[in-house]
């Protein structure tokens, strides 16, 4: 397996760099079996960094590839837990609460 890409994000994590982030993940799993997030900076949240979050965890687990969070923010946490969403026992996945 070929070793995992880790991308960190901004700290602010929104509608201006949702392309950016995007264009990231999906290089990124176009090129390697795995990718790694590191959102330990993140400080501002909106909707679509939990969009692109949760596409990335469906597109990992279609795809048979590897996806980690590797670092989680206070502020993602609750932006999650507000979304309805939850992190794995592991803080690696996401997954519908």
């Amino acid at each position: 397996m070929v070793s995992a890409d880790v991308i960190q994000l901004q700290s602010h994590c929104g509608i201006r760099t949702a392309q950016e982030h995007h264009a990231a993940v999906l290089g990124a799993f176009r090129a390697r079996d795995a990718i790694e997030i590191d959102a330990g900076r993140v400080e501002d949240v909106d909707l679509t960094l939990l969009q692109l979050l949760v596409s990335a965890t469906k597109t990992a687990n279609a795809s048979q590839k590897r996806f980690k969070l590797v670092g989680v923010s206070d502020p993602l946490r609750r932006a999650l837990a507000r979304a309805g969403l939850r992190l794995s026992s592991s803080d690696d996945q996401i997954n519908w609460a």
